[in-house]
């Protein structure tokens, strides 16, 4: 049976189809993973020959890939402060997983029989007097069952767009996953930026589909 020749532009776009504008362009020593070649690809020989990491490595990685890593990294270096509005240390409520989970208003609240409802407010709602409509959001997530504290809003963003290098070789679309293109922002910025990235991108699909909407006239 005849060999079927590989085909490395076919799989490139497939794989880029699969990992969309947000995907990580991994170097290729990643996804081979020989023992004893840095992940990396920096070029230099793992000391042990059982590892794939050198240390340094491995941080920079996280820098590009975990937002954890990023924050933490940005906050060291340019502090808790907003690069737009620099508004410095915006802050915000944070719940437990499970919260509301016990008391938030369900179909016993609304839809049950006055005798279900009186039941469910005597046994679920902490507050007998008050509307669910009436709470302001840090009452709506405080409960017995509810851990609530009070952190940090920054938010880890790109500079510049991953959809606007998306058709950038992987070598040249990597530099911008990094801290070099990383910036936070308070959850007010952070959505006016991504409100209007997200018109312009509209826009550009517009025109695109426009001039190729437009008639072909022969040559003269």
């Amino acid at each position: 049976m005849d060999e079927v020749p590989w085909d490395e532009a076919g799989w490139e776009a497939r794989r880029r189809a699969r990992l969309g504008v947000r995907g990580f362009p991994e170097p290729e020593t990643m996804r081979k993973g020989v023992a004893g070649v840095c992940k990396w690809g920096c070029g230099r020989p793992v000391e042990k020959p059982a590892l794939y990491w050198h240390k340094a490595c491995f941080e920079e990685y996280c820098l590009h890939t975990r937002a954890e890593s990023q924050k933490a990294w940005l906050v060291e270096r340019r502090g808790r402060i907003c690069e737009i509005c620099k508004t410095v240390e915006p802050m915000k409520w944070l719940g437990s997983p499970g919260r509301n989970e016990g008391y938030r208003p369900d179909q016993a609240m609304y839809w049950g029989t006055p005798e279900e409802q009186e039941a469910w407010r005597a046994e679920r709602w902490p507050f007998p007097d008050r509307r669910w409509s009436d709470l302001s959001p840090e009452e709506r997530i405080v409960g017995e069952t509810t851990a609530i504290e009070r952190v940090c809003a920054l938010e880890v963003d790109h500079r510049v767009p991953l959809w606007e290098v998306a058709d950038l070789p992987d070598d040249e679309r990597r530099w911008y996953f990094g801290p070099g293109n990383l910036w936070l922002l308070c959850p007010r910025c952070h959505k006016l930026k991504t409100k209007r990235e997200a018109a312009r991108r509209a826009h550009e699909r517009r025109m695109a589909k426009a001039q190729l909407a437009l008639p072909i006239s022969p040559a003269p």
